[in-house]
Parts: C-alpha cells; sequence; structure tokens
C-alpha cells in the first residue's frame, strides 16, 4: 500500500499484509504528523457500499472512510467542504466535493452539522425566580453580649 502525508506529501510504502485488515498509524519521518493506514477493501460490498478514501479529517488525523462514513462525519460538523480525500491510484488530494462517490453520498446525506451558538436563554417561567423569591436579607447571629445578657 503506498501512502502520503497530508502534511509534507512525502510518500511511503507499506506491505499490505502489515495494513490487511487493520488500521496502522506511523508517524511521517519528514515532518511528525501522524499518518493512519487502514484496511484496503476487497471488493465495494466489503467495504459498506463503496470504496474507501483517506480522508484529511484534521491537522494529523487521516482516516479510511467509506463515502457513507465521510457523510456522517459531515452531517455531524467533524469535516466541511474544505475537507479533502484521496486514494491509491490519486495524482492529489481532492476536496470531498471533487470526488463523484463522496459528492453524492454527502447530498444524499442532508445538511452539514450547524455551527454552535450563544447558549439559549433560560424559559420565560425562571426569568422571574429572584421577584418571586422575594428581596434576600442578611441574617446575622446576635451579638455575644446580647446573648450573654438573655443567659442571666
Amino acid at each position: 500500500m503506498k501512502i502520503t502525508c497530508q502534511s509534507c506529501s512525502a510518500k511511503y510504502t507499506i506491505a499490505d499484509d502489515k495494513v490487511r485488515g487493520k488500521t496502522v498509524k506511523i508517524k511521517c519521518k519528514k515532518c511528525g504528523a501522524t499518518i493512519v493506514a487502514g484496511p484496503e477493501a476487497e471488493s465495494p460490498a466489503e467495504a459498506g457500499g463503496g470504496q474507501e478514501w483517506l480522508v484529511n479529517v484534521a491537522d494529523g488525523d487521516q482516516r479510511s472512510l467509506t463515502p457513507a462514513a465521510a457523510a456522517d462525519l459531515y452531517r455531524q460538523g467533524s469535516i466541511n467542504d474544505d475537507t479533502y480525500a484521496w486514494r491509491e491510484g490519486m495524482a492529489e488530494w481532492l476536496p470531498l466535493r471533487s470526488v463523484p462517490e463522496i459528492a453524492a453520498a454527502l447530498d444524499a446525506g442532508g445538511e452539514p452539522a450547524a455551527e454552535p451558538s450563544a447558549p439559549q436563554p433560560p424559559p420565560a417561567e425562571m426569568d422571574d425566580l429572584p421577584t418571586r423569591m422575594g428581596p434576600i436579607t442578611d441574617f446575622a447571629a446576635p451579638a455575644p453580649a446580647a446573648a450573654a445578657a438573655g443567659a442571666g
């Protein structure tokens, strides 16, 4: 299997028998980035409906994903239209939408997760809690002299 570091484009070859059926992480000797090499699908049926692609999920985090799995990560917001994918035989990494199989899965899966927004305000019935409770007053212990006078 031939793999390429997403960070610096260094190329490596790993014996197929060392990665068959497993996911292997190696460190790039040139830049130190983590490269993940996953199992090669032997047939489209075994790969969950399509061949796996190496997808650059985050800096130093490359995963072997089927188009359907990539669409799931897209909907979760883990990857977006600026994410790149590659598989053996390609000259270079391509944006997800430039890969027909992945683009079709993204379009079939719906919209990506929305950006996190500001926290929602409390429900209306909680807005008046301080006024329903009334004013808060300080309760102080009686002065020591007053306590002694009352004991005698």
